[in-house]
């Protein structure tokens, strides 16, 4: 569109013109990329006759090479012939006339010479034994002028050897001889090849292509098929040509290939293969043939570009006349449509070629368009019942507005089905919900109000700093920031609120971005956890009472109750020292599955054998047997300090409960390891491990005591999963992952079946609770347990007891 811009206003507006002119453009680069290609034709024509001529004299050598071969063998196989008999001339002679009978006319001569291997021999003195040529025989062998290599002479490396002469005339007639011994070394079969024979045999692929073949060393030609101008410098002086400068000047032994382009000619040239032929073929055909093609492409290229002319001439003619009047109509009338003119009226003149189809085309469009629009129309008045839907729009559109149709109608109804749920759902949340847009809530659900005091009339409008504690505004702010310009998808803050009333609460409010009306807002989830945190408080008191009031009242009842025993005969007192000392040992386990929950895994790798062994040696085991099924080292990527706690309970409980035998085991698996505690003990009670699979404790389902859910929650803690069998006594199997790197996630929680030991087998053994085995370590609020050994073992100093106060304890706050 950019190019037509620049053309006069006369020519833009007539296409026939643009037809005429487009077609003058194309028949000039039509006739410039003739006029390069009849360039690229001649170049590329020349190129390949040369690559033929080249490749023709290589095929030529390559033939002359398995010529002279071929010969060779022939007359290597006849000096073995065994009719050769140097005694029997007239015999020997019939042989040779026999053998070169069957032999090609190209064979002249096949002749019996004597030889003395033992001295050195250019080929002229030695006698003709027997020859086909009558003349020949009891002569010396120049009769022949058979001229033989300087270089090698009429000398031979042994029988088998074979050699060949240069080439040579006789008589006006050109030959090569090729000579070998005959067995008994003393004699040489000589056979003499006429050159011009073998030329008549030369092959070309362009008429009037001349070969000839040149000596290698003298550039004197050798071989010609009209036999006019052997043994006699090429092109008469040799050194003035391409060829001949080349063959004079090459290395010995060196390959010789080429083409060359005169005004003239057009030549091939290739050495002939072979260590025993220093032989060149030269291919000459006329220039005017080997190039006769392009002439024929110019000719040829010249005719096709004036046709094409004359065609597009002829072509725009047409068209102006015919289709671009009724074509040029036909645009205002559509252009009178794109207008939104559909009244336009489309005549029928009775055409029946393309430009009446065209016609009926344009009208069938407008109906169409008239059809959709009235069907948009009723759509964007959502009136989805109109007489306009009757009429049946065919095809793809049809199809789409039939679509558009339900899906609208659809989509409207899920809307405002969506709209209703979103609305029940916000209402009936637990959680407040609000956006806040700007600083001022634009809406808030009854939950957020009832937290806040306020009603939804009163907060809708108001800033929402008006609810937040003082302190908590900068954090409540930032918050806001933070998810309004990305820099996170979601935040979660604690915070204090203030009600209407003036009373404080704790809200804890996850926010995200949203778009409200439009413009961007932020979605407040505010959660009330008020008595969440006070239930936090209580546990951490009655956590307190616990590890320290109730420990210290212990120490002053078990020391008054020692005084006590002492005094009295009775077993009293010693049932209340037996109690005391349960009560220690069940706050001291207490403290030791708090510190096991408070803490995260810090994974490292641990010798679970190590782990076993250590806890075992601090058990008192001289009533029972323990057999340890342990390999010398199992590592496992876990938690030290959870992995010693959770293994404690089952190990003592084991141990104290076993009739007489214990036995402990360790293997690994694909995903860690494998522990099996098992003993011979009473088992488990029913009852216990009824109060771990429900997950909970009841007034009428609870156990005795804490070592069941040390071991069920250390187990949880370390990710593992936890089995046990108490048909004959109790075993249990612990199977841990490695944490941290290639750790097995287990799916829930650890409830629903999975059990652990207890230490109360059974309510006989009550009297026989857990004691621990003197932990030291720190509280949580950093106060020192080293005392914790006395009291867990159920025995305190005598002079501790009689300093002791029974009714007043300085730690008791």
């Amino acid at each position: 569109m950019a190019l037509e811009s620049l053309l006069p206003e006369p020519i833009r507006s007539r296409y026939a013109l643009k037809l005429l002119g487009g077609a003058m453009l194309i028949g000039l680069l039509i006739t410039a990329i003739s006029a390069t290609t009849v360039i690229d034709v001649a170049d590329s024509v020349r190129d390949d006759q040369l690559r033929s001529m080249e490749t023709n004299a290589e095929l030529e050598a390559n033939a002359l090479a398995q010529w002279v071969d071929g010969n060779q063998q022939t007359i290597r196989a006849l000096s073995s012939h065994r009719g050769l008999d140097p005694d029997a001339p007239a015999e020997t002679a019939a042989v040779l006339r026999r053998e070169r009978g069957a032999l090609s006319t190209e064979v002249a001569t096949l002749s019996l010479v004597e030889r003395s291997p033992a001295t050195f021999s250019e080929g002229t003195d030695e006698r003709i034994v027997a020859s086909t040529e009558p003349s020949y025989v009891d002569q010396s062998l120049s009769v022949s002028d058979v001229n033989w290599k300087p270089t090698v002479g009429f000398n031979f490396n042994g029988t088998d050897d074979v050699i060949l002469s240069w080439v040579y005339t006789d008589e006006d007639e050109a030959l090569v001889a090729i000579a070998s011994p005959t067995p008994d070394g003393d004699h040489v079969l000589v056979g003499e090849y006429r050159t011009d024979v073998r030329a008549e045999s030369f092959t070309s692929v362009i008429e009037g292509t001349e070969t000839q073949v040149l000596g290698g060393f003298t550039a004197f030609v050798l071989f010609d098929e009209n036999q006019t101008n052997v043994i006699s410098p090429y092109k008469g002086n040799r050194a003035n040509t391409t060829i001949g400068s080349r063959i004079l000047e090459r290395p010995p032994a060196a390959e010789l290939n080429g083409s060359v382009l005169t005004d003239t000619s057009v030549k091939g040239y290739h050495s002939v293969p072979g260590e025993d032929v220093d032989w060149v073929v030269v291919k000459e055909a006329p220039r005017g043939n080997a190039l006769a093609v392009s002439e024929s492409v110019r000719t040829d290229l010249t005719a096709l570009v004036g046709i094409m002319l004359l065609g597009f001439l002829l072509i725009g003619a047409v068209i102006q006349r015919g289709p671009l009047r009724s074509i040029q109509r036909l645009a205002r009338q559509a252009d009178a449509i794109a207008d939104g003119e559909l009244a336009v009226d489309i005549e029928d003149d009775g055409r029946e070629d393309e430009i009446g189809d065209l016609r009926t085309a344009f009208r069938n469009t407008k109906a169409y368009i008239e059809t959709i629009a009235s069907q948009a129309d009723a759509l964007s008045r959502q009136a989805f019942d109109d007489d306009a839907f009757e009429a049946a729009i065919p095809g793809r559109i049809g199809a789409a507005m039939a679509d558009m149709r339900g899906d609208l109608r659809r989509f409207i109804d899920e809307l405002e089905a969506e709209r209703e749920r979103y609305s029940t759902l916000v209402e009936q949340s637990k959680d407040g919900i609000g956006v806040v847009q700007g600083d001022e809530y634009v809406f808030v659900n009854d939950r957020l109000a009832e937290i806040t005091g306020y009603s939804r009339e009163e907060l809708v409008g108001t800033p929402y700093a008006t609810v937040i504690a003082d302190e908590d505004l900068a954090g409540a702010d930032e918050q806001a920031r933070r998810v309004l310009e990305g820099v996170t998808a979601s935040d979660q803050y604690e915070l204090d609120v203030e009600t209407k009333a003036g009373q404080r609460r704790r809200v804890e409010t996850t926010v995200s971005k949203i778009s409200h009306d439009g413009e961007p807002a932020v979605l407040i989830n505010a959660r009330d956890i008020t008595e969440r945190k006070r239930r936090e408080q209580r546990l951490a008191v009655f956590n307190r009472l616990l590890r320290h009031n109730f420990r210290n009242r212990l120490d002053v009842i078990k020391g008054h109750t020692e005084r006590l025993a002492d005094q009295t005969d009775g077993d009293h007192a010693e049932t209340v020292l037996a109690a005391a000392d349960r009560l220690a040992t069940l706050g001291t386990r207490a403290r030791r599955i708090d510190r096991l929950m408070a803490r995260d895994p810090e994974p490292t790798t641990v010798d679970v054998t190590a782990v076993i062994t250590e806890v075992l040696d601090e058990l008192d085991t001289t009533e029972v047997s323990v057999d340890t099924e342990l390999t010398e080292s199992v590592s496992l990527r876990t938690d030290a300090e959870t992995l010693r706690t959770t293994l404690s309970s089952p190990l003592e409980n084991a141990v104290r409960y076993a009739e007489s035998t214990v036995t402990v085991a360790v293997t690994t698996t694909a995903a860690g390891c494998r522990i099996v505690i098992s003993d011979d003990g009473p088992g488990i009670p029913p009852a216990e491990l009824d109060s771990l699979a429900a997950g909970t404790e009841t007034d009428l389902q609870h156990g005795r005591g804490l070592g069941l859910w040390q071991l069920k929650w250390g187990v949880d803690a370390l990710n593992g999963e936890l089995d046990f069998d108490t048909a004959d006594g109790t075993t249990i199997r612990i199977t841990l992952p490695a944490l941290g790197e290639a750790a097995n996630e287990r799916d829930g929680d650890g409830d629903g079946g999975d059990s652990s030991v207890d230490d109360e087998r059974d309510d006989s053994d009550d009297d026989n609770d857990e004691d621990d085995n003197g932990d030291s370590s720190v509280d949580d609020d950093g106060d020192s347990e080293s005392s914790d050994s006395d009291e867990e073992n159920g025995s305190t100093n005598k002079s501790d007891s009689d300093n002791t106060d029974s009714g007043t304890d300085s730690t008791d706050t």
